[in-house]
């Protein structure tokens, strides 16, 4: 098969259709989703710094919008060059903990990118945008794993490590502004291109094993 011919004028036609069901839907649904993913985003957290005990990890409303609350604690001293950090409680009036926000429809926002884009470039066929919905479903939940959940934990060591020295910074607190600078659109862009690739690859390999091959033994009739 050739290039797919896109007439732009459609395309931008479609691209607002599905824009704005799919903003209508996160909307909506942006708490369900968030909540149901909370378990989820816990366990990524808690795998990817052994040093944090979470306290709370809920959706909690701050002035007029909706953010994930972060509450925690450090588990033992961090030592880095000569400063000590110990945990919140283990000295004299120290008790409490450490608390961070992630704006709840942010953490959706490169998820969303992603499926607008799959849904509104053209397609030859239904099996290929079924296949594109299939292959774009794992890119978005590893979309997702990548943005709000590591926004917490960047956040969370970016507050603990400032308490002795404001000019640390860890790595995970610079892939947050990277990701809030246009990285996490950017993401969700070129993993769009790889999930539009392989299906219209896989629908046109479908195509061709679906066409039977002549038989040169049985020529065809004038």
């Amino acid at each position: 098969m050739g290039p797919l011919p896109v007439n732009p004028i459609r395309f931008l036609v479609r691209l607002a259709l599905v824009s704005v069901v799919v903003l209508w839907l996160a909307k909506q649904f942006a708490t369900d989703a968030i909540t149901l993913l909370l378990p989820a985003m816990r366990a990524e957290i808690t795998a990817l710094d052994d040093n944090l005990s979470i306290d709370s990890l809920q959706v909690a409303r701050e002035g007029e919008g909706e953010t994930v609350r972060l509450r925690a604690n450090t588990l033992r001293p961090i030592y880095f060059g000569k400063f000590i950090v110990y945990p919140l409680g283990v000295r004299p009036n120290t008790n409490g903990w450490y608390q961070v926000h992630a704006s709840l429809r942010g953490a959706l926002l490169s998820p969303v990118i992603l499926l607008i884009a799959i849904l509104s470039w053209p397609q030859r066929s239904l099996r290929e945008i079924v296949l594109r919905i299939a292959l774009g479903l794992p890119l978005i939940a590893i979309m997702f794993s990548l943005d709000a959940p590591l926004d917490l934990l960047g956040n969370f060591q970016a507050i603990v490590l400032h308490t002795a020295d404001p000019n640390t910074t860890p790595l995970l607190f610079d892939w947050d502004k990277f990701l809030e600078g246009g990285g996490s659109a950017a993401i969700a862009l070129a993993f769009a291109v790889i999930a539009i690739s392989l299906a219209s690859r896989g629908a046109e390999c479908g195509v061709n094993s679906a066409v039977p091959a002549s038989d040169p033994s049985h020529p065809k009739l004038p």
